[in-house]
């Protein structure tokens, strides 16, 4: 359905992909996807290695421009603007590699996007006014990923599952309207897991942040999607509500098997 033919009362969609392709020479990445995320959405993005999943997240964020087809965010046709416009706007990133500064504190490392988003990254010096702001900012985001006793730790010095909550955590420094993450619990175990898991379900709920969600465990997926989009072969398999996914045939013969009913 398109943006602009919506049914009448419906809300407008936050992120419309429409048609979308890439092409790498004969290589076919992603296959004329169309996908619709509304406001306040939790959407899983599901699929085989080599389905084209991170690629649609490129297309998406603007780290590659579509061969085909158009991108629009919040009503506003993004398919021309880099990533960081498309940040301004309001999309927010994690990738498969933790991105964060490794050598810097968790409070440093949020205090750089706050700065940013505040437009201040290039003054000398902060009034204490912005100052007081900042610090009371990296207070509550520390105390969201529950890092109060690690916080003025350098970040390689942290888990892995800490490292992953400070990137997200960075990238809700920037007030998103749209959080994408690139499996958020990869190379995770079970603890490392949950606490992610929590974490994103606390963001979506208390905050009706839009996520979508790329992920390979489909125990997360299932506990935290209101919708899927299953991409096999970079084309849009099927998608719906997790339990449509769990009946659909076509579905577990593609990929998921019997762990679906897990």
């Amino acid at each position: 359905m398109s943006a602009e033919r919506r049914p009448a009362g419906a809300a407008a969609p936050l992120l419309h992909v429409d048609n979308v392709s890439r092409h790498f020479g004969s290589l076919v990445a992603v296959d004329r996807v169309s996908l619709t995320i509304a406001p306040g959405e939790l959407r899983a993005i599901i699929g085989p290695n080599g389905a084209g999943k991170t690629t649609f997240f490129n297309l998406i964020s603007g780290f590659f421009p579509p061969t085909s087809g158009r991108i629009l965010f919040a009503g506003t046709d993004v398919t021309p603007m880099p990533p960081e416009r498309r940040v301004a706007m309001g999309m927010a990133r994690t990738f498969q590699i933790t991105e964060v500064f490794p050598e810097l504190t968790v409070r440093e490392n949020l205090r750089i996007p706050l700065e940013v988003a505040a437009g201040k990254r290039l003054a000398l010096r902060l009034s204490a006014a912005d100052d007081a702001r900042i610090e009371a900012r990296i207070d509550e985001l520390v105390a969201m990923g529950h890092l109060e006793a690690r916080a003025h730790r350098p970040v390689n010095e942290l888990p892995h599952g800490d490292q992953r909550t400070t990137e997200i955590l960075t990238a809700l420094a920037l007030s998103p309207r749209l959080l994408l993450l690139d499996e958020p619990t990869a190379g995770m175990g079970d603890q490392e897991t949950y606490d992610i898991t929590r974490l994103i379900r606390r963001l979506h709920r208390e905050t009706g942040l839009t996520i979508a969600l790329i992920e390979h465990d489909m125990r997360v997926v299932f506990h935290l999607a209101d919708r899927i989009a299953v991409l096999a072969e970079g084309a849009l398999l099927g998608e719906g509500t997790p339990e449509e996914i769990a009946r659909d045939e076509r579905v577990q013969a593609a990929y998921l098997g019997e762990e679906v009913h897990a």
